[in-house]
C-alpha cells in the first residue's frame, strides 16, 4: 500500500494477495452444506479456502476520513465436487469509508 499527497490529503494505492475462508454456503431450497463432505465420496461440493490478488484504489482527506474501491480476483476453482468439469472462482467488489485518529 501507498500513499501520493494530492491537495490536502493522499491518494491511497494497493495491490497484494489476499487469503480468504468461507464460513457458510448452503444451497437452497434443500439446505444443503456445501462445505459438508458427501458420506460416499468422502468429499464436500467447495472448498472453504481462497487465494487470490487484489487492487485498491482511494482518497484520505485532510480530517481523517477516507474513501476506498477495491477488486479481488480468486486464483483457486472453489468447487471440490465436479472440479473437472467446471470452475468457479471468487470475485469482489468493494467500497469502504474510514477514519484514522
Amino acid at each position: 500500500m501507498g500513499k501520493i499527497n494530492a491537495g490536502s490529503g493522499q491518494v491511497l494505492l494497493g495491490a497484494g494477495p489476499y487469503v480468504g475462508l468461507g464460513l457458510d454456503a448452503i444451497q437452497s431450497p434443500d439446505n444443503v452444506d456445501l462445505y459438508k463432505k458427501d458420506k460416499t465420496t468422502d468429499k464436500a461440493a467447495m472448498h472453504r479456502w481462497d487465494f487470490g490478488l487484489g487492487v485498491m484504489v482511494g482518497y484520505e482527506f485532510g480530517i481523517g476520513i477516507s474513501i476506498n474501491a477495491g477488486y479481488q480476483a480468486g486464483l483457486i476453482n472453489t468447487l471440490s465436487a465436479e472440479k473437472e468439469d467446471r470452475t468457479m472462482k471468487n470475485q469482489t467488489v468493494s467500497l469502504g469509508v474510514g477514519y484514522r485518529f
